[in-house]
């Protein structure tokens, strides 16, 4: 299982409500510039997934969403179809009157909150996502807006380290050992870690490629040449260390009845989505019968989902938006 250590340096594992998202898509809409919560997915940097409930509020709500920030419905719509619902999964949380258990959130004053907070402790999420001050007084989302802005700027700092890791893999792939002479030269001389001198070269590949044929002296005073670019880089990759530090201490969702196997099976495939059924049970560390007992509830707990031939997950994706609840959406009772 993953350390305290290990997950305070892991990506950032969050639920998100209908506000968040439509508002993070009409943001899209009007600045034209990237989604810094899209981004951070596709980077590795996050994972997020809603509840059944989050996802119909999607379809009700676009409308008057797209009214209040002036943008077209049906683009709006479309965008979400397009770049939103297939990188956030969506999770059945079973209604309380059902056999299937799910964390308890009898401190949710707001039951059309309820779903979203289930999902966050069944996952062992680090935040929900969410703006509604049922959620934000106990600090379940960040308190204030300017919380929440400065978890999407770590967010986005978090992104530009993986996606500099990125390319780093892409350069070394190409150069090989052809630069390692140059690489390790540079570590030492300046005292930094070999991936900066690597992501140096990624933003320098033309002298990445001349690296390659260059003589072993010539490797040297190419590397020299680099050392503002990789001095710059490595300030780069300490503010994403920096980052990832305090989204990891910056935890607001705490898991409970952590003893539970449906909060280890959650906790994993969260993380490792369309993981087979042996791998699940081989992280776990499960004995026989906890094998058996994976094996019935990844089969009958709506939240656990078939997702490729032998694949599971906590969620699936959905194509796109839709307007009327389905079949297997019940609301949850007042509280």
């Amino acid at each position: 299982m993953m350390s305290t250590a290990d997950e305070a340096f892991g990506p950032e594992i969050f639920v998100a409500d209908a506000d968040v998202l439509l508002g993070d898509a009409c943001d899209v809409l009007v600045t034209g510039q990237r989604s810094e919560l899209l981004r951070a997915i596709d980077a590795g940097a996050a994972v997020a997934l809603m509840s059944e409930r989050a996802f119909h509020e999607l379809g009700w709500m676009s409308a008057k969403a797209a009214r209040g920030r002036s943008v077209d419905h049906q683009a709006l719509r479309e965008l979400i179809d397009a770049e939103y619902l297939p990188r956030v999964p969506v999770v059945i949380t079973p209604a309380p009157n059902t056999e299937h258990w799910m964390p308890d959130a009898g401190d949710i004053r707001d039951p059309h909150d309820v779903a979203h907070v289930q999902l966050a402790r069944l996952i062992n999420a680090r935040a929900v996502y969410s703006h509604d001050k049922h959620l934000r007084r106990p600090r379940l989302a960040p308190p204030t807006r300017a919380d929440f802005d400065q978890r999407i700027l770590q967010l986005s700092v978090l992104s530009g380290q993986r996606e500099a890791e990125q390319s780093i893999g892409l350069v070394v792939g190409v150069a090989g050992a052809g630069t390692s002479t140059a690489v390790s030269w540079a570590s030492v001389r300046l005292r930094v870690r070999p991936p900066m001198v690597w992501s140096a070269l990624a933003l320098a590949s033309a002298a990445g490629a001349y690296l390659v044929l260059a003589p072993p002296k010539r490797r040297q005073r190419i590397a020299a040449g680099l050392e503002p670019v990789i001095r710059q880089v490595g300030a780069a990759i300490e503010r994403g260390d920096t980052a990832r530090r305090e989204l990891g201490a910056a935890r607001l969702v705490t898991a409970s009845d952590t003893h539970r196997l449906e909060a280890w099976i959650a906790k994993h495939l969260a993380r490792n989505p369309d993981a087979t059924m042996r791998a699940t049970a081989e992280a776990l560390e499960l004995n026989t019968p906890a094998r058996q007992q994976l094996s019935v509830l990844l089969r009958s707990h709506p939240s656990f989902e078939l997702t490729s031939r032998y694949g599971w997950s906590v969620g699936r994706v959905r194509s796109e938006l839709e307007t009327q609840p389905s079949s297997t959406w019940q609301p949850q009772p007042p509280m």
